[in-house]
């Protein structure tokens, strides 16, 4: 499990190599994506031998049994209480209430265990001392804030290592075919490999400031990827908002780990995620905002800020759609398959903290549900293949958000899994017909392509394979992730059904308008009348790019060489078979078991939210899930009637339903009110503070006048002659003896005073002072 550690190192070393070495040792573009793609394939092996072995490690009894006596000991210590009455208060609450200590299926087997996180420990990389915790039930303890650079390996991050690494590979390989002939080749894989650097330190650091290092390291790569087109103006503008936007998020992460370490006194997950458990639930509403009624809850939403802002909800989404100005591999690999879905990763690493605050988690429901319909209605009107991608992405994000929200933390984590491959791969498709779509190899409208599926077969196929995967049609793999959130999102335990119906019926309306608007995607570009004669490369004027030809009328659309079209072969294999890992056990019976259920069950807490066992089939559920994939059919068979059998319709339709239209096409005006408002206002008010810096420098300059002014008085004294320093000397003595002796003179030389004698009350007799 040692291995674990090389898991990043691989990664660094490629940027090391390829962004110091590579320009002044003249590489050539094979020798510098070789050593990018050597350096992800070894994390990937590192990555498979240190899960394999933690896989074995995990069930052994003697590291159970350490485990649950640690658990004991941590929960002890924030609790107040000893350990031992801590296991007969559990005890006796368990023979209390005893379905629910049988309430998890006996067949699961890993549910009954507890977490066993593997750690390993480079250096201590900030050892700061004692400190004293200042919030929680064991506020005042002595804490020791000590920061190890450590990597920890779980069912969780595991997961996450394996994927994110499986799918870069491929997305590297296509990528030495997509920037070919690039002037900034080298920086490209050496910004990449940065990336996923920083990406694995974030998914396997051992505690919150491991983990932000990697937050910041992913939002710095992905600024300098996003505006890796240094010509390009608007790549420039998007790198900055997408950098600036994400600081916003990363502020509420900041002050969630301060509040973190006064609540706990440290910020290792291991530690964190365990003594959590043993504070009570925190109520649901209002009265849980504050640190005095709320503490886990507060916690919980400033976690999810940070979240908000890496993951692309509402309000901080805008910033991903307009990052799609990078290349399209940046987009396949960052903003589809890994960084956006490390907010989804700190929410699932996070769930017991979110499942103490139930006010926390209707929140993340609600703004990923709110994010999924909205994301999913602007989708419709895109024109820019990319953008209309992008959208997409953000909508799932947001499903993933609703199923951490509804305590379906192991559902939200597997649309994770299931959604890094249909989506890379749907990335990666419209990066081989940008390629091959337009002289320019930069055509993304997709008003100027058509009929492509004539010219790319493999990119049609596989891209059709997504299609089904996004669209949640059995059996393809979005079916089992998309459905399953859906499903829990009905019958959750956390809020009440009402609640549980509301946020299922917006899932399910926002399934449709997926399929339709994907569907929409792959009609103007695979289908219909050929428009790439049309496009601005065959315009008169028009000479080409950096790297490639002049646009000609004899040109035609053509499939992408084997390093591009073997990437989204094995991608689409995934996009299709992935989801069987995750097959819901109510829709079987448990005849498939839920392969990724049980591994990710123990870093699952259910001690609030037990599960039921599942006795057989669910009708219910065949018949949400048969429902869903008919609904997401006759959205995929409407789009297809709009776009290929009757185009003339979608203007038609446009200009019958003006205000829905213009909503979507204006993005629901969100992006003119951060611009105007928020960031007009802000502007206004710097404005206005440069009136204040007269005032400002009046009184700076004032006090320099006046130092000026006294340095002239004082440098008069400064004669150089003995004499006068004697002088000045003997002076202040005698000032300093007439204030000390004069206040004695007046006591000793001062008139006496007789006493009055002392007289009694007529009335009461008592004796009165003078």
């Amino acid at each position: 499990m040692e291995f674990v550690a090389l898991v990043p190192f691989f990664p660094l070393l490629g940027f090391i190599i390829n962004g110091l070495f590579a320009k002044r040792l003249g590489f050539s573009e094979k020798v510098i994506g070789g050593i990018a793609c050597t350096m992800v394939a070894a994390s990937f092996i590192c990555s498979a031998i240190a899960v394999y072995a933690f896989s074995h490690h995990a069930h052994d009894a003697q590291v159970q049994a350490a485990a649950r006596q640690r658990e004991a000991e941590l929960m002890a210590r924030v609790s107040g209480e000893d350990v031992e009455s801590r296991r007969a208060k559990e005890a006796a609450k368990a023979a209390e209430n005893p379905q629910a200590s049988e309430a998890a299926p006996e067949k699961a087997g890993a549910s009954e265990e507890v977490a066993t996180p593997y750690v390993v420990t480079l250096f201590e990389w900030m050892p700061g001392g004692a400190l004293t915790t200042t919030l929680g039930p064991s506020a005042g303890r002595l804490a020791d804030f000590s920061i190890k650079w450590a990597y920890q390996l779980d069912q969780l991050s595991g997961l996450y290592i394996l994927f994110v690494t499986f799918v870069a590979f491929f997305i590297h390989l296509f990528a030495i075919g997509y920037m070919h002939g690039d002037p900034g080749f080298h920086r490209f894989f050496a910004y990449l490999n940065l990336f996923m650097f920083m990406m694995l330190n974030l998914v396997l650091g051992a505690n919150f400031l491991m983990t932000f290092v990697g937050w910041e390291g992913v939002g710095l790569a992905s600024y300098l990827l996003i505006g890796y087109y240094l010509k390009k103006p608007e790549a420039a503008v998007a790198a900055k908002k997408a950098f600036v936007m994400n600081r916003v998020g990363d502020f509420g992460l900041m002050l969630a780990m301060m509040a973190i370490f006064a609540v706990f006194g440290t910020l290792d997950y291991a530690d964190v995620m365990v003594m959590v458990k043993a504070l009570p639930q925190e109520p649901l509403g209002l009265a849980a905002l504050s640190f005095t009624t709320g503490t886990l809850t507060v916690i919980a939403l400033l976690v999810f800020l940070g979240a908000a802002g890496k993951s692309a909800q509402i309000p901080l989404y805008t910033w991903l759609p307009d990052a799609m100005a990078g290349p399209t591999p940046v987009s396949a690999l960052i903003h589809a398959a890994t960084m956006v879905t490390a907010g989804v990763y700190l929410v699932a690493r996070c769930n017991p903290l979110f499942q103490r605050a139930p006010t926390a988690m209707l929140t993340v429901a609600v703004i990923g549900m709110a994010t999924a319909f909205v994301a999913a209605t602007i989708g419709i009107t895109q024109t820019d293949i990319k953008k209309a991608l992008a959208y997409s992405t953000v909508s799932q994000l947001g499903y993933m958000f609703v199923g951490c929200g509804v305590g379906a933390f192991v559902a939200g984590v597997f649309h994770v899994v299931t959604h890094a491959f249909f989506k890379a791969q749907l990335f990666l498709g419209s990066g081989s017909v940008i390629h091959g779509g337009s002289p320019s190899g930069h055509q993304q409208e997709m008003t100027y392509y058509g009929n492509f599926k004539k010219y790319m077969p493999i990119t049609f196929a596989t891209m059709m394979v997504s299609l089904f995967a996004i669209c949640g049609i059995f059996p393809f793999s979005g079916f089992f992730s998309k459905d399953e959130i859906l499903a829990k999102t009905l019958h959750t335990p956390v809020f009440s059904h009402d609640v549980g119906l509301a946020l299922y019926v917006m899932g399910f309306l926002t399934a449709g308008v997926t399929a339709f608007y994907m569907t929409r995607l792959m009609c103007l570009t695979f289908f219909g009348k050929e428009r790439f004669l049309e496009g601005p490369d065959f315009q008169e004027g028009h000479h080409g790019d950096d790297h490639h030809a002049p646009a000609t009328k004899d040109f035609h659309p053509h499939e992408s060489p084997p390093v591009m079209t073997i990437p989204l072969i094995v991608l689409a294999v995934f996009a299709f078979g992935a989801g069987f890992a995750g097959f819901s056990e109510e829709l079987t019976g448990g005849a498939i078991p839920n392969y990724v259920h049980h591994w990710l069950a123990p870093v699952m807490d259910t001690t609030l939210y037990p599960e039921k066992p599942v006795t057989g089939v669910n009708p219910t559920e065949w018949l949400l899930a048969m429902v869903s994939v008919v609904w997401a059919l006759a959205m995929m068979g409407l789009a297809y009637f709009l776009y290929v059998v009757r185009p003339e319709l979608p203007d038609k339709l446009a200009r019958t339903l003006r205000p829905l239209y213009v909503l979507s096409v204006r993005k629901w005006f969100w992006d003119e009110f951060i611009d105007v408002y928020l960031v007009g206002a802000f502007k206004k008010i710097n404005l206005g503070a440069w009136g204040l810096d007269f005032v400002v420098d009046s009184i700076v300059n004032l006090f320099a006048w006046l130092t000026r002014a006294g340095s002239v008085v004082f440098r008069t004294l400064q004669t150089g002659l003995m004499q006068n320093y004697v002088l000045v000397m003997a002076l202040g003595l005698f000032l300093f003896i007439t204030g000390m002796g004069y206040p004695l003179f007046k006591e000793l030389f001062a008139p006496s005073r007789t006493p009055a004698p002392a007289s009694s009350s007529p009335q009461t007799g008592r004796v009165l002072a003078p």
